[in-house]
């Protein structure tokens, strides 16, 4: 499905708020393993929910009801480190060749060589890889278990493997994250991306000349700066929370997004990393039996009657709050997933091996 048809069904449904849509999501996170190489200060992940790998057969199962549905994109991320999976880059070529865009995100400290060829052969169109601070120091105080120049470098690498390739995707994005910073009024206000990397109104954060530095003459999409989030108020301690705007409206997941676990299990959202609600098992279900279920039309009638403090997944979730009128802001917003163009079955399916097959090839 063309991303501005995809997208506008999801802008028309969520602006309707009606508790069934006909349709599935927009897009779906998976998460090939909920193991992780790292700890976070700002990660709420905390192993109580058990941890493991999706198994091919699931993800195939996933995959294929999602082309089914014209869902358009699948994130490879949820609570783990995605390139812990064996088979990530078979899994990311699957749903390539089967007509959805592959997102990637990483932690980026076992992008290897070696697998950042895997990735640029299996079709990935997008990949995000996540700083916590623009130096080693703040970096390695944040992230326990890696280390700033070593990520730093994986990262150079597969830039310079992409531009060796002349090509244009994935689409790479370097997010730094930053706590929040008010201005002279007391309001959080959003990080500039200008060309000059100092782009920002009052105290607002911006990106650091010297680590735009590091990548500079490499074909890395874009820099900017994310704030924290509190994780359904799980990481408080870290992140205060914010107020982003005073426009309440029903969290636009509801209607656009799953998240779901290695093992099949649909958590509440992809900020319920430990799962603390659980809306269906697509071992047993389909997508459209857990996206028009009894749980997520429950979710979505009380978020429209804007009861959303009555329910423990949603009660400390800033994500429902507005800077502005969220039916102009997400009309017009141009700040959803930009399209990239995947390079889908037209590329591959000629060229690679499809199907189960697939696993018996080697990625490189």
């Amino acid at each position: 499905m063309p991303f501005e048809v995809a997208q506008y069904r999801w802008r028309y449904h969520w602006l309707r708020k009606k508790s069934v849509t006909p349709t599935g999501p927009f897009y779906i996170n998976i998460e090939p393993t909920s193991y992780c190489n790292i700890r976070c200060r700002l990660c709420s992940y905390n192993y109580t929910r058990k941890p493991g790998y999706m198994s091919l057969e699931l993800y195939e199962k996933i995959i294929d009801e999602a082309a089914r549905l014209n869902i358009h994109e699948v994130a490879h991320f949820l609570a783990g480190e995605p390139l812990l999976h064996p088979e990530l880059p078979y899994m990311i070529e699957y749903a390539t060749v089967s007509g959805m865009e592959s997102r990637l995100h990483t932690n980026a400290l076992l992008l290897t060589e070696e697998k950042s060829r895997q990735l640029l052969n299996s079709g990935l169109a997008f990949l995000g890889v996540s700083f916590d601070g623009e130096d080693a120091e703040t970096y390695n105080m944040m992230r326990k278990g890696s280390d700033f120049d070593e990520v730093v470098e994986n990262v150079r690498t597969f830039l310079r493997l992409k531009a060796e390739r002349g090509k244009m995707l994935p689409h790479v994005t370097l997010k730094v994250v930053k706590k929040e910073v008010l201005d002279d009024e007391g309001e959080a206000g959003a990080a500039g991306n200008g060309d000059n990397g100092n782009s920002h109104i009052g105290n607002n954060l911006y990106i650091s000349e010297e680590f735009r530095r590091l990548f500079a003459g490499l074909p890395a999409d874009m820099i900017k700066v994310i704030h924290p989030h509190t994780w359904r108020g799980e990481v408080r301690h870290e992140v205060p929370q914010v107020t982003t705007g005073n426009y309440y409206y029903p969290c636009m997941v509801l209607w656009g997004t799953l998240s779901i676990g290695w093992d099949g299990h649909v958590v509440g959202c992809a900020a319920d990393l430990n799962g603390h609600d659980i809306l269906g098992d697509l071992n047993h279900e389909s997508i459209m039996d857990v996206w028009n279920g009894d749980r997520l039309m429950y979710y979505r009638d009380m978020h429209r009657a804007g009861r959303f403090q009555e329910l423990d997944l949603c009660r400390e979730c800033n994500f429902v709050w507005h800077g502005k009128n969220p039916h102009v802001a997400f009309l017009m917003s141009k700040a959803l997933p930009r399209q990239v163009k995947s390079t889908g079955k037209a590329v591959l399916a000629g060229t690679r091996w499809v199907g189960k097959d697939a696993r018996t090839r080697s990625y490189t």
